[in-house]
């Protein structure tokens, strides 16, 4: 079965995405994020490991505008800021 996973990437996102394209191979870029398919639960095995991304995630839900990625994008932005 496919998942679909979002990254965040980091502040060098060129090498963010290339890093994961090294991994990964097609990889879709969304402004400061990236998306990409695969079979593998990659959280478990990447969240630590991969230099150029803050944050990943398994997306659950694709019927999402773009105010809601925006707020999702904020909130992520102020919990880095809290922590």
């Amino acid at each position: 079965m496919m998942h679909d996973f979002i990254f965040l990437l980091g502040r060098e996102p060129d090498l963010s995405i290339a890093e994961l394209r090294s991994l990964f191979g097609e990889v879709t870029i969304l402004g400061d994020f990236a998306l990409i398919k695969t079979q593998q639960n990659i959280v478990d095995t990447y969240a630590k490991t991969l230099g150029g991304t803050i944050k990943i995630g398994r997306v659950v839900e694709k019927k999402l505008k773009k105010t809601d990625i925006l707020s999702a994008y904020v909130h992520l932005i102020e919990q880095k800021i809290v922590e």
